[in-house]
């Protein structure tokens, strides 16, 4: 079983973090879901 990965704004789509390949990163689904919209 593998572990699934989300893509992440780093800042936060939101709060108005652009859809740009400098403002993403992979995130495992659990990291990116209890993040939230904080920022990194």
């Amino acid at each position: 079983m593998g572990v699934q990965l989300h893509i992440d704004h780093i800042h936060p789509w939101a709060l108005g973090g652009a859809t740009v390949a400098d403002n993403l990163r992979t995130l495992c689904e659990q990291c990116n879901l209890g993040k939230g919209v904080s920022p990194a």
